[in-house]
C-alpha cells in the first residue's frame, strides 16, 4: 500500500536487497549509472541521438577506447589497404610446452556466492589453478549443493580466518604466488581485512586484482546488497520476458550471476594480455553486476528524448518477437522459426506453398514485413494450425527455412545419457562426495593444440 520508492528506501535502510523493476534501458537514468559515467551518447541515423551503456569493465591502468556508433555497410572499405599492409603480429616465443590453455596460471578467490566463482570455474576448466579461500563458516552458497558445485568444481579449497594474524599471513603468502586475485566483498571490507588492492599489490606487483561487486566500488548504491534476479528486473529483463502490454514476469532467467562471472573471466584474460604487453606489471580491474547486466541488455537504449527503445520485444502471447521470429502451435505441439532476412523469408514462403509472398507489396522488405506483421502472422498461423509438428518441420526443413520442433520435456535429463554427449566430452562422469556417481555437463571450449 506504499509507493515503490518508499518501499525501496525502507528495504535499503534495513539492509534488505531490493531494487525497482524497470523497463529496458530505464536503468540508464539511474543515479548509480550516472555516477560511474556508464551512459554514453551516440549519433544514430534513425533517432538522431541514442543513449547506450558504455564499456562494462574498468581497468585502472589501461585506456579503454570510446565507442563509436555502429558503422554503415562498407563504411571502412577504404581502410582495407592499410590493414592489409600492416605487418603480421609476431607470436611470443614459447617458454615451455603446456597441456592446457591456462596451465601455470593461478587464481586466489576470496569470493562467496555464484558469480565470481563461476568465472573462476570457466578459467579452471581451461587449466587455471583456482584456489578457493573460505571463511571458517564456509561459503554461504554451500546449502545449495547443485548451484555450489556448478560454480566451484575442479578447484582447490582452503579455510583461512583473515581476522587472525596467522590466517592473514597465510593468505598473503598465497597471493604472492598468484597471477589473479578475485573477490566480491562489499566496498571497504577487503581493506578492513587487509586484502585491499594496495596491500596486495605491494606483495605482488604482477597481480591482476579483480573486483566484481554488485553496483561498484563507489557511488550512491555501492553499499547495497545485490542478488539475482534483482539486477535483471532493474535492467528490464523481467519486462522483456513479460511481453508487450503484460506485467513483468519473474520466470525470466536472471543475467547477473552467469554473465557477471563470464565477463569477469573475459576481463581477466584481457588484463593478462595487458600485463604481458606492459612487461609483467599487474593492475586493478572492476566489473560490477550492474555493468555486466547492462552489457547483457545492450540491445535496448534510450532515444534522444530519453525514452526507452526495445531492441527486441516479446509479443503479448510471449511467443516471439515478430511473425518471422517466434513459435507457432501445430496440431500436436510447437514449431519455432527464425526467417527475418530476405533469403530466409523466400525459403519459408516456398515451404508453406506461397512462393509469391516476397513479391507482395506488403512483404517486399524487412521494414514492410514488420509494418504488416499481423497479416503475415495470420498467414503462418493458418499454415501451422492445420499440420502436425513433424509434417510442418519437414516442409520447412526441406526448403531450407530455419526451423526446429520445440522440445517440451526437460532435455537435459535425456542429454546426460546420450552416448554422443559422453564420447564428445560434452558430458562427463564423476565421483561426487555427496551424490556418489554423477554425470554433468563437461567442457565448453575446445582447442586443438591444448585439448
Amino acid at each position: 500500500a506504499k509507493p515503490r520508492a518508499e518501499w525501496i528506501s525502507l528495504f535499503t535502510e534495513a539492509d534488505v536487497a531490493a531494487l525497482p523493476v524497470l523497463e529496458p534501458a530505464e536503468i540508464l537514468l539511474d543515479e548509480q549509472v550516472e555516477y560511474v559515467g556508464l551512459r554514453i551518447a551516440l549519433d544514430d541515423p534513425d533517432f538522431g541521438t541514442i543513449y547506450q551503456a558504455g564499456p562494462a569493465v574498468i581497468f585502472s591502468d589501461t585506456q579503454v577506447s570510446v565507442p563509436a556508433p555502429a558503422p554503415a555497410i562498407g563504411a571502412n572499405n577504404d581502410d582495407l589497404p592499410v590493414l592489409v599492409a600492416r605487418p603480421a603480429r609476431v607470436a611470443a616465443t614459447a617458454e615451455k610446452a603446456i597441456n592446457r590453455p591456462l596451465e601455470g596460471m593461478r587464481i586466489v578467490d576470496f569470493s562467496s556466492f555464484f558469480a565470481v566463482g563461476y568465472g573462476g570455474r570457466i578459467l579452471n576448466d581451461l587449466g587455471a589453478d583456482v584456489i578457493k579461500v573460505e571463511t571458517p563458516g564456509g561459503d554461504q552458497m554451500r546449502p545449495l549443493p547443485d548451484v555450489f558445485d556448478a560454480a566451484q568444481r575442479g578447484k582447490r579449497d582452503i579455510v583461512l580466518d583473515l581476522k587472525t594474524p596467522e590466517g592473514l599471513e597465510a593468505a598473503c603468502r598465497l597471493v604472492a604466488t598468484a597471477d589473479v586475485l578475485t573477490h566480491n566483498l562489499r566496498p571497504g571490507k577487503a581493506g578492513k581485512l587487509d586484502i585491499g588492492y594496495d596491500a596486495m599489490k605491494a606483495i605482488n606487483p604482477k597481480l591482476i586484482y579483480t573486483y566484481l561487486p554488485g553496483y561498484g566500488s563507489k557511488g550512491p548504491k555501492s553499499l547495497n546488497k545485490s542478488f539475482a534476479p534483482l539486477v535483471s528486473g532493474w535492467t528490464g529483463l523481467l519486462y522483456e520476458g513479460g511481453g508487450e502490454g503484460n506485467t513483468p514476469n519473474r520466470s525470466v532467467f536472471g543475467n547477473e550471476d552467469y554473465n557477471n562471472g563470464f565477463l569477469g573471466a573475459a576481463a581477466i584474460l584481457m588484463a593478462l594480455e595487458n600485463r604481458a604487453e606492459k612487461g609483467g606489471v599487474g593492475e586493478y580491474i572492476e566489473c560490477p553486476q550492474l555493468h555486466s547486466s547492462l552489457w547483457t541488455t545492450s540491445e535496448h537504449f534510450l532515444d534522444a528524448a530519453m525514452n526507452p527503445v526495445y531492441g527486441l520485444r516479446l509479443d503479448k502471447d510471449q511467443q516471439g518477437f515478430n511473425a518471422l521470429d517466434r513459435i507457432y502451435q501445430t496440431m500436436d505441439g510447437w514449431v519455432c522459426i527464425c526467417c527475418r532476412s530476405d533469403d530466409r523469408f523466400a525459403r519459408l514462403a516456398a515451404a508453406i506453398g506461397q512462393p509469391d509472398l516476397p513479391d507482395d507489396p506488403r512483404f517486399a522488405t524487412p521494414r514492410l514485413r514488420t509494418h504488416n506483421d499481423e497479416a503475415l502472422r495470420d498467414i503462418l498461423t493458418a499454415f501451422f494450425s492445420g499440420r502436425t509438428k513433424e509434417d510442418a518441420f519437414a516442409l520447412l526443413d526441406a526448403a531450407g527455412a530455419p526451423a526446429e520442433i520445440v522440445c517440451e520435456t526437460a532435455w537435459i535429463d535425456d542429454a546426460l545419457w546420450e552416448d554422443w554427449a559422453v564420447q564428445s566430452g560434452r558430458v562427463i562422469d564423476e565421483r561426487h562426495s555427496m551424490y556418489g556417481h554423477v554425470r554433468e555437463i563437461g567442457l565448453f571450449n575446445w582447442l586443438r593444440k591444448t585439448p
